[in-house]
This record gives structure tokens, sequence and C-alpha cells, in this order.
């Protein structure tokens, strides 16, 4: 199993449908205490709402929360990754198209997980702090 994989199964992945409302969304949100949340229909990813869509595309346009639906909002130009994708590509990805969570996908284009930029950094220093420490090992032997 590789590192994104690993990273993906200690999530439990929880979904909205287009038609939610943005206060439920915001509401739902804030019970999982998440910054995002996918957006299906069916089983098909649909799109991506976010704290910044929520800001940006609601509260800024004077949008009523309480009857806007999500499929109105939503970010739908996704960056996604396959579930083989390396950590360190996944942040350089991240990186250039200036995006802070990249669903995963499986072989079969289903949603597996979604890693945000802080989960990425959180794998990538453990990884450092696991590579310094038996360097230092070994510089000692």
């Amino acid at each position: 199993m590789n590192d994104l994989i690993q990273l993906a199964a200690n999530q439990k992945l929880e979904f909205l449908e287009p038609d939610t409302t943005v206060a439920e969304a915001a509401k739902k949100m804030s019970e999982l205490r998440v910054g995002s949340m996918l957006i299906l229909d069916g089983n098909e990813l649909k799109g991506i709402f976010t704290e910044r869509d929520l800001m940006n595309r609601v509260v800024s346009q004077g949008k009523d929360y309480k009857t806007t639906k999500i499929k109105e909002v939503m970010s739908t130009k996704l960056v996604v990754v396959n579930q083989h994708e390396t950590i360190p590509n996944c942040y350089h990805l991240m990186q250039k198209k200036k995006c802070r969570h990249l669903p995963i996908l499986d072989d079969n284009n289903k949603v597996i997980g979604m890693v945000s930029i802080r989960d990425l950094l959180s794998w990538m220093y453990r990884d450092l702090e696991i590579e310094n420490e038996e360097l230092k090992k070994y510089i000692q032997t």
C-alpha cells in the first residue's frame, strides 16, 4: 500500500449532494470540523465546496445561504489525483494549481479519499524526521 492510500485510509469520507443548501453544508462542515466537502451526484464527483467558496461566492456576493444550493456556488474545475500518485507529486501539483484539497480517485474514477495541503506537509515532515533519525544512527555507528 502506498503512502497516499495510507493517508486516505484514515479518513471517514462524507459527501454532500448538489441540491444541499449552503446553510446545511456550512453546518455539516462545522460539525465535522473540515474546511471543504466533496459534492457527489450518485457516485459521480461533481465538485468541491470550500470555506473560500462560502466567502467568495456566497457571503461577498450577498446570496442567501439558506436558499442557495451548493451546485450554484461550488468549485467545479477540480484537480484530482489517482491513488497511485506519490505524496511529493501531490504537493507539487497543489502548489502549481494553487489548490488546498485533492480528491483521490481509484482506478475506476471512484472517490476513495481527499487530502489537504496540511495532510501532505505533516506526512512529509514526519518522513523527514524519520530520515533524519536514521541518518543520525548511521553516523554514530
